[in-house]
């Protein structure tokens, strides 16, 4: 019988993307820009399908920040239950344990009529540049909400 489990991921890695990010750091501090991505044989750019119920939501709860978006050339519809996120980019002002609250309560408020059985999933990136070592780092997470809400404990110095 095939392990049914989900597989919790968490990894931080330093961003290669380096000058293309602080570029967008200097431009705006007080924000954060959901990026589109190469998906695909012809690598167009795309965002998942929750990038924009995200991004309104962002725009409703956070109304000081800043959210830009890319605009992609196709939207990936995933048929699951699993919430997917685009890649954010942190604004240099935009501290890394308040946008993993601001993906928590997001996250609450889409699952708060799911079923007392009900598992889903939450996938994201982030990137962000380290308040300790000032590098520029992309957070990958796949989990659970509990998992979730353990990162933020964890990485609440960052």
């Amino acid at each position: 019988m095939p392990n049914t489990e989900p597989k919790n991921k968490c990894e931080i890695t330093r961003y290669e993307n380096d000058a293309t990010y602080l570029e967008f750091q200097k431009q705006n501090c007080n924000g954060l820009r959901l990026v589109a991505v190469p998906f695909g044989e012809d690598a167009q750019l795309s965002m998942s399908a929750d990038a924009g119920d995200f991004r309104k939501w962002l725009r409703q709860n956070q109304s000081s920040w800043n959210v830009e978006s890319q605009k992609p050339d196709v939207r990936v519809d995933l048929h699951a239950a699993d919430i997917w996120l685009p890649i954010v980019w942190l604004g240099e002002n935009v501290a890394l344990p308040v946008f993993l609250s601001l993906v928590s309560s997001y996250v609450y408020d889409k699952v708060k009529g799911d079923l007392r059985g009900d598992r889903r999933e939450v996938h994201f990136k982030a990137v962000y540049k380290s308040k300790r070592t000032g590098v520029s780092q992309e957070l990958s997470f796949q989990g659970s909400i509990d998992d979730l809400n353990r990162l933020k404990e964890k990485l609440r110095d960052e």
